[in-house]
């Protein structure tokens, strides 16, 4: 039976459970996911969505750790922070 990873939605026969490194909350890595540090882009954007603005509202070292994690997911900042924003109206 294959199973699904959380992040890249591939279909495997194993999966991996780690910590997310952007808040109290454990996914389903496939190996390669797992080995290369990516996170959903669905949890960095609401734990972004905490904070603030991005990048002006971020600590230094967290701002450049969610830059690697677009870099990886291909998404502009431009387009992190329109969805940061409209998650922002939804839940504020």
């Amino acid at each position: 039976m294959k199973v699904k990873c959380d992040i890249c939605g591939k279909e495997v026969d194993e999966l991996y459970v780690a910590a997310s490194a952007v808040g109290p909350v454990s996914y389903a890595y496939c190996l390669d996911c797992l080995n290369s540090g990516i996170e959903p882009y669905n949890a960095l954007v609401a734990s972004a969505a905490c904070v603030g603005h991005f990048p002006e509202d971020f600590n230094p070292d967290y701002a450049e750790y969610y830059r690697r994690q677009l870099q990886m997911h291909e998404i502009s900042v431009e387009k992190f922070n329109e969805d940061i924003s409209e998650l922002s109206k939804q839940i504020w």
